[in-house]
C-alpha cells in the first residue's frame, strides 16, 4: 500500500478492504463452503495493515473535545442491540465449533482461571465498527479526504475493534495451524 501526502489511496484501501470485509462476513451462512474462514484468515490481516496505516489529522486536543468520545456509542442504542445480537448469534452458529477459544494472557491470581473468547462476537464487533468509518467514508465529499472516516476507523480501532481484530486473527492462525481452517 503506498500512501501520498494526504492519505486518500491509504483511505481508499481501508474503504475497499471493509467493503470486502463486510461482505464476506454477512454471506457467511449463505455459503457453507470451508474457503469462507480461509478468506477471512487472510483479510483480517490486510485489514490491519490499512487500520495502522491510516493518518488521523485529528489532533489529540480536537478528540479529548469531541463530542463523540467513544465512536461505537451508537453500539448502546437499545433498538440496535437486537439487531447486533441476532448478527452475532448467526455467526455464531455458522461457525460451529469453529467459534470458541481460550484466550492466551498472564494471570494475576485466581481472577482469571478460565477466560475464553468468541470469534463470532470477534468478527460481529469488528463489522460494525468498520461498517460504521465505511458509512462516514461513503458521506464524505469528494474535497475532504473523509477525515472523520479516518478519525472514526483510528480512534475505534484502539479503543475497541483492535483487540478483537488481535484475538480473530490469533485464534484463526491457530486454526490454520491445526489444518483445521477450512472444515
Amino acid at each position: 500500500m503506498a500512501g501520498d501526502r494526504n492519505g486518500q489511496p491509504l483511505t481508499r484501501e481501508m474503504a475497499e478492504l471493509t467493503r470486502e470485509f463486510c461482505r464476506l462476513i454477512e454471506s457467511a451462512g449463505e455459503r457453507r463452503d470451508p474457503g469462507w474462514l480461509r478468506e477471512v484468515f487472510t483479510l483480517l490481516p490486510r485489514l490491519h495493515v490499512a487500520v495502522i496505516s491510516l493518518h488521523d489529522t485529528r489532533s489529540q486536543t480536537e478528540e479529548a473535545s469531541d463530542p463523540e468520545n467513544w465512536p461505537g456509542e451508537e453500539h448502546g442504542h437499545l433498538d440496535a442491540l437486537d439487531d447486533r445480537f441476532e448478527f452475532y448469534s448467526r455467526l455464531r452458529s455458522d461457525l460451529g465449533e469453529h467459534d470458541g477459544y481460550w484466550l492466551e494472557f498472564d494471570p494475576v491470581g485466581d481472577a482469571h482461571d478460565s477466560m475464553s473468547g468468541s470469534l463470532a462476537d470477534d468478527l460481529a464487533d469488528i463489522y460494525y465498527d468498520v461498517r460504521e468509518g465505511l458509512a462516514r467514508h461513503d458521506a464524505a465529499e469528494a474535497a475532504d479526504p473523509a477525515a472523520d472516516a479516518i478519525h472514526f476507523w483510528k480512534r475505534s480501532y484502539r479503543l475497541h475493534w483492535g483487540q478483537h481484530l488481535v484475538d480473530a486473527e490469533r485464534h484463526l492462525y491457530s486454526l490454520k495451524a491445526r489444518n483445521r481452517l477450512g472444515h
